[in-house]
């Protein structure tokens, strides 16, 4: 074994290592040492680590990209303010599988460098953290846990303006036979967001339940119990953000404090392949504040009705060529946003992929879904997308897309329709750990809001490089 000595940041690096000023010296080695199968080491001059490592039946990777930026409208605001942004992300992804624990885990930084708005410079980080015990594995029981905390300095199109954002989220579901036929179900989660001027949202939820597998003839029996809380604090509203809500710049913004009780009785059933269908009526007792709404309404008790299919729509055996997903449901959103009293909306997705020939593959999707904007509005989002992708040898992709999003903010009188366009091109450098991309994306949105009508372009050229 070759001798090792204390290198940057304290990890062990060969005697060999060299450093020429500014210059990255890259040099991999692999070390045996107790407790792993195998280590590599590699080093850059100043403060910068590259790593590989295999540890039993995982495997620890990191992943450097460096990428330049231009965007057309780097504020968020209609001053067609554009700006170079310079970024590095450097990366660590670890993976084990195979194993009566499944884990993955990862954590990286982020640095961003605006040539002409130095203010905006930013270093966020990010981790994740996630591990899953699958059935049949051993245990007689199974379930999953993951935890990530995220920092983002970004665009937000609810107000129009840069927000930087630092969010942490746990959740934790497991699974427990009480029988050959029965399950014990446990669920649960939290999430605190910091949205900087905007004020914190935190949020949790619980859940218990018990499923009957086989009940009638290849129908499951699901019942469930599920309490959830959400609260808003702090936060006034900028210029920007209040001439697209269109409220006086500096009020606080509404906020948010609600808790629900809910039960839910479901059927499911498998339709036929791999596409299940699912019926579930439920009530809910759901409290809130009474500045929540005009009617000051603090007590909203429904019931609840949903009907979904999720899965292949379109049987692989039949359509050799085509892959193809649907989800639907009808459902209320689980935390209603300021003034929201709009009750239950279809969401769901649906998405076809044809190889219309052997280097070429077409895909559509159609995607509604619902959120809590910044400003603790409700937001239902529609969207469609087409994408093309086209294969060049073995090394290089091809694609293209162009795309539609409409967005309705509940309580107010907002509506954005947003328009969408992009090229990519991606280049994967053969029997080398390096890839190289090269990206446009063109969007034109038109809203009831003064500050979001703009046209907006943003060109990204990147590097990975895989150790």
């Amino acid at each position: 074994m070759r001798p090792i000595v204390r290198g940057l940041c304290g990890f062990p690096m060969p005697k060999s290592l060299k450093c020429f000023g500014d210059r990255a010296v890259i040099l991999g080695m692999r070390y045996r040492i107790p407790g792993a199968a195998a280590v590599a080491v590699a080093a850059i001059c100043g403060s910068k680590v590259f790593g590989f490592a295999e540890f039993d039946s995982g495997e620890l990777y990191l992943l450097t990209t460096a990428s330049a930026t231009y965007d057309s409208r780097v504020d968020g605001t209609q001053t067609d303010q554009g700006d170079l942004i310079l970024r590095l992300d450097p990366t660590l992804d670890y993976t084990r599988t195979n194993s009566e624990i499944n884990m993955t885990a990862n954590a990286g930084i982020d640095f961003d460098r605006y040539v002409y708005n130095p203010k905006y410079d930013t270093h966020d980080i990010s981790s994740g953290f996630t591990l899953t015990l699958p059935p049949n594995t051993g245990p007689a029981y199974s379930g999953a846990f993951s935890a990530s905390y995220t920092q983002a300095f970004a665009v937000s199109s609810d107000v129009d303006q840069l927000v930087h954002t630092d969010s942490f989220s746990t959740s934790l579901n497991l699974r427990i036979p009480t029988g050959l036929k029965t399950t014990f179900l446990v669920g649960g989660g939290y999430s605190d967001l910091d949205r900087g001027a905007f004020g914190s949202s935190k949020s949790w939820q619980g859940s218990l339940g018990f499923l009957y597998a086989d009940f009638l003839e290849g129908t499951n029996l699901q019942v469930q119990y599920m309490r959830t809380g959400a609260s808003t604090s702090g936060g006034t509203i900028s210029a920007s953000a209040a001439a697209a809500e269109a409220v006086p710049a500096g009020a606080v913004a509404g906020e948010l404090d609600q808790s629900s009780n809910s039960f839910t009785a479901s059927l499911v059933r498998k339709i036929y392949y791999d596409l299940t269908g699912s019926l579930a009526y439920g009530y809910t007792f759901l409290g809130r504040a009474a500045d929540e709404t005009t009617s000051r309404q603090t007590q909203d008790d429904s019931s609840t009705f949903s009907a979904s299919l999720t899965g292949p729509f379109l049987p692989k055996s039949k359509f050799p060529k085509l892959d193809s997903s649907l989800t639907i449901s009808y459902q209320r959103a689980l935390t209603p946003g300021i003034n929201d009293t709009a009750g239950a909306t279809v969401v769901g997705s649906a998405s076809v992929s044809w190889d219309i020939r052997e280097p070429t593959r077409l895909a559509l999707a159609v995607s509604r879904s619902q959120q809590l904007t910044v400003t603790n509005l409700s937001a239902v989002n529609t969207g469609v997308t087409a994408t093309v992708t086209e294969k060049v040898g073995h090394f290089i992709n091809l694609n293209g897309n162009v795309g539609y999003q409409n967005t309705e903010y509940h309580g107010t009188s907002r509506t954005d329709n947003a328009y969408n366009a992009g090229l990519g091109l991606i280049y994967a450098v053969p029997e080398r750990p390096w890839t190289f991309s090269a990206t446009y994306a063109y969007t034109e949105t038109q809203s009831d809001a003064a500050s979001a009508d703009y046209s907006h372009h943003v060109v990204i050229i990147s590097a990975v490089y895989k150790y």
